[in-house]
């Protein structure tokens, strides 16, 4: 996704316009009450990335890590709004829970819960029933969000999948949209999850647009974003492609072994990964599964060991990178 982080960081230094702070005590905005400094805004932005499997930000100033992206991603397409499911990869989220055992209102708890009943679920159904049709639209923001006194409301307001030339393609419309912090981690979620769908409906993946009213960043943000955009674009990294006919129970034994991979995880000794749990995730019925668990464990005992893990099995090569970056990281 460097293509279009770099579009949007651009979009922000050139045009941008500053704007006073936020007030609300329960928006990130203002520091949740403890004053902001205002924002930089660009209005009614949009982007397209035509190549949704490059879904990995490579920018080493950015730095994301590849443990947090898959682990927040499973957390999503899960539909859990527990946060200790979530803090385990990213303890930034226990800043967003009002009550600080749950999230409100996690993208993927309201797109996904069902599974194929879900609201996506029906969404896919239609288009497979009607292959032309412009009625899968799925809303996530909804009429409780507004002037509701909490710290996590959904930014992504609703999509639409539309299936054209044999390739499902996803719109996202937000409310704000925050490129360098938290686009990374939304940008892998939301590409897996239409590339479940291509896989679902048997056709091939398109692109995915993004179209915000408000993109976003912290004035002192600057500094970050032009440390960002002075270092060269490295070239894409491109995810294994999904085989067709992915089904929802792919979902369901994703969910499974996370839990097994993350109790493991856990462990007081990270080396102590069990080779039954190991396993596990590498025999998943379904090889994208079976990589994204074993870049998931890669990653994540790299970055909490600062060397890459030692594992009865290899690294996918789409990953090895950033088990190498974690594993030098002093962060």
């Amino acid at each position: 996704m460097d293509t279009i982080f770099r579009l949007a960081l651009q979009a922000l230094l050139l045009e941008g316009k500053r704007e006073p702070p936020i007030t609300d005590a329960t928006s990130p905005h203002s520091r949740f009450g403890a004053g902001g400094d205002g924002s930089i805004e660009v209005r009614n932005w949009q982007v397209t990335d035509e190549f949704p499997r490059n879904r990995v930000l490579l920018n080493a100033v950015r730095s994301a890590w590849l443990d947090q992206a898959i682990g927040m991603a499973i957390w999503n397409l899960r539909a859990s709004n527990l946060l200790s499911e979530v803090e385990f990869y990213n303890p930034n989220a226990a800043r967003f829970s009002d009550d600080h055992t749950t999230i409100r209102a996690p993208w993927g708890a309201r797109l996904l819960s069902g599974g194929d009943t879900s609201v996506v679920g029906r969404a896919f159904d239609l288009i497979k029933r009607d292959p032309q049709t412009l009625r899968a639209a799925v809303a996530v923001f909804d009429s409780l969000d507004v002037a509701v006194a909490s710290r996590d409301i959904p930014c992504l307001l609703s999509m639409h999948f539309v299936l054209r030339d044999h390739k499902l393609y996803l719109t996202c419309f937000l409310r704000s949209l925050n490129p360098y912090w938290v686009w990374v981690y939304d940008h892998f979620f939301l590409t897996l999850l239409l590339e479940f769908g291509a896989s679902y409906l048997q056709v091939d993946v398109g692109a995915i647009t993004y179209i915000s009213s408000c993109l976003v960043a912290s004035p002192s943000d600057i500094p970050l974003m032009q440390q960002a955009l002075a270092e060269s674009e490295m070239p894409a990294l491109e995810m294994p492609a999904f085989a067709k006919g992915a089904q929802w129970s792919d979902l369901e034994e994703l969910s499974t072994l996370e839990k097994v991979l993350r109790s493991n995880l856990e462990a007081t000794d990270p080396e102590s990964l069990s080779e039954l749990a190991w396993q596990k995730a590498v025999e998943a019925k379904s090889l994208w599964c079976s990589e994204l668990l074993q870049a998931l464990a890669y990653t994540y005992l790299a970055r909490r060991t600062k060397k890459v893990p030692l594992l009865p099995f290899r690294c996918p090569t789409w990953a090895q990178a950033f088990a190498e970056r974690a594993a030098m990281s002093t962060r």
